[in-house]
């Protein structure tokens, strides 16, 4: 069996070469948090403790548009539905660890994290390896994340620095719409990331950056419908 430091040292290794998309996402949402709220300070915490690259690009946006923060809440809720699905899926991994580990892998889960552990995950399930499997999810997910704060500190230090001639307006959709690409691994997650992205960029005019709200719940029930066809066929 492998030992917690051999599976969590697996784990780096298999997200290493995605750290290069990571960081520059990182120092999009961080150099747009800290032109938001004015402050270096307040977009490290945030980039830390949310580590939720769309969740907080639409909030920063909302915020800036003066929207509610009923809006700004739920808008973040169904951006971060996925993860709900992700959760699931891992659920049958952790059941034998106790509720921190449970709610350090809530806060740790990425789409990143999961498509690169869950096969590997389902594997192990069935090996001498089982008892360790979760460390390996726990290497691969501190990766994401200490490549996420590079690029999230980078992004914190030249935020304040974006003349407001710029215009940041559209970069949250942009963003969102560039995640979606890089992250559909099946006809569901297409048809997801194809209906999202659509309707986020036509309807990216909206005020309180509803396009992208829009976007992500039309993405999520087309992704869910397409899976049930497949299932059906």
């Amino acid at each position: 069996m492998r030992s917690p430091r051999q599976q969590f040292g697996d784990g780096v290794r298999i997200q290493l070469p995605n750290i290069a998309g990571v960081t520059p996402f990182g120092v999009i949402a961080g150099a747009l948090t800290a032109t938001v709220m004015n402050s270096a300070f307040w977009s490290l915490l945030i980039t830390g403790g949310v580590f939720a690259g769309r969740a907080q690009m639409v909030a920063m946006q909302l915020i800036t548009d003066g929207a509610p923060l009923l809006v700004v809440a739920v808008a973040v809720l169904v951006v971060n539905l996925r993860h709900l699905m992700y959760g699931a899926a891992l659920a049958p991994h952790f059941q034998h660890l106790g509720w921190r580990w449970k709610a350090l892998f809530g806060i740790l889960m990425t789409d990143l994290a999961y498509a690169v552990t869950f096969q590997h995950m389902e594997r192990m399930a069935r090996s001498e390896d089982a008892p360790t499997r979760h460390w390996y999810f726990f290497g691969a997910c501190m990766t994401n994340w200490v490549a996420w704060m590079i690029g999230g500190a980078i992004g914190a230090l030249i935020g304040g620095q974006l003349p407001a001639s710029w215009g940041l307006d559209f970069v949250p959709t942009l963003a969102f719409v560039l995640a979606l690409a890089t992250h559909a691994w099946d006809r569901a997650s297409i048809v997801a990331a194809v209906v999202a992205g659509l309707l986020s960029v036509a309807l990216a005019g909206l005020p309180w950056s509803l396009g992208l709200f829009i976007g992500a719940l039309a993405g999520l029930l087309a992704g869910v419908r397409a899976a049930r066809r497949a299932e059906a066929a």
